[in-house]
């Protein structure tokens, strides 16, 4: 059995880097933060983290942004990889 051993590094580029995506996507679509937040359910500070890649977001927050988004969880992550527990894109 082969188990994949990565410690969470919140100082990889990894969460900032996803950060920088939701916050792109979500510019883009002329959404606030506080509505973005309002629609998954999650106080200001919890998106503005979540934006500013201090946290890990669930893959259940992931989906809940991408469907206030109308995006794909895919297109939030998209470029977005572990190489040496760092992120490209």
């Amino acid at each position: 059995m082969f188990i994949l051993d990565i410690p969470i590094d919140f100082d990889s580029t990894v969460f900032k880097d996803l950060g920088q995506q939701i916050k792109r996507i979500r510019l883009e679509k002329k959404i606030k933060q506080s509505e973005l937040a309002a629609a998954i359910d999650v106080e200001k500070t919890n998106m503005s983290r979540i934006e500013s890649g201090r946290t890990n977001p669930t893959l259940w927050t992931l989906l809940k942004i991408s469907k206030a988004l109308k995006v794909s969880v895919a297109e939030l992550v998209d470029g977005i990889t572990l190489l040496d527990g760092e992120a490209s894109g």
